[in-house]
C-alpha cells in the first residue's frame, strides 16, 4: 500500500475456517497472526477474502487480476498456479512449493524465498515493468501451461503406454 496505494490484494479460497479458529484460540495466536487477523478486519486496507466462488465467479476474478502470488510451503504442485497461469497471470511463488519449476520457465526472479523483502521485491519488479513486458509474461504463461491440458496429455498417455506395451510383446 506504501508504494502502490491504490493496489487490492484479493485472497481467493475458504479461510474462514481459519480464521475463527485463530479468533477462537487467542490465548495461543502468534503476534504475527493477529497481526493478520486485524489487518483482514480493516476494511479500508484493500484487503478483500473471496471465498465458496463459482466456476464462473474464480475466472472473473483471475481475469480482473494483475498478478499471482503463491507463497506456500511444502505445496507438491499447486494447481492453482496452472490456472492462474492459464488465464494469463503471471506467478510469483514461494521457492519452497512444487510449482517453482514451472515459474522458473516464465522467469526465474518470480520464485522467491519466503522473506518478506523479497516478495516486495518481486512484486514491486513486477509492476515497474512496461505494459508491454508484462502483456509479453502474460501470453508466456499461457503458452507454458498449455501442455497441461488434460485431452493432450491423456492422448499422449496413451500413445506411450501403447508404444510401451507393444515393445513388451
Amino acid at each position: 500500500k506504501k508504494i502502490y496505494p491504490d493496489a487490492e490484494l484479493t485472497i481467493v479460497g475458504d479461510w474462514s475456517k481459519h480464521i475463527i479458529k485463530l479468533q477462537q484460540s487467542k490465548a495461543t495466536v502468534k503476534i504475527s497472526e493477529q497481526k493478520i487477523l486485524d489487518t483482514i478486519k480493516d476494511t479500508k486496507n484493500g484487503i478483500k477474502i473471496l471465498s465458496n466462488l463459482s466456476d464462473k465467479e474464480f475466472v472473473k476474478t483471475l481475469k480482473s487480476s494483475a498478478l499471482y502470488l503463491h507463497l506456500g510451503r511444502g505445496d507438491a504442485f499447486a494447481l492453482t498456479v496452472v490456472e492462474a497461469m492459464l488465464a494469463g497471470l503471471p506467478a510469483i511463488v514461494s521457492n519452497e512449493t512444487g510449482s517453482k519449476e514451472l515459474v522458473k520457465q516464465l522467469n526465474a526472479d518470480f520464485v522467491v524465498p519466503l522473506n518478506k523483502d523479497k516478495i516486495i521485491r518481486a512484486v514491486t519488479d513486477y509492476f515497474s515493468m512496461s505494459e508491454r513486458r508484462k502483456l509479453f509474461l502474460s501470453k508466456q504463461s499461457i503458452n507454458i501451461v498449455k501442455k497441461f491440458y488434460l485431452k493432450s496429455n491423456s492422448e499422449l498417455f496413451i500413445k506411450k503406454f501403447y508404444r510401451l506395451v507393444n515393445r513388451s510383446n
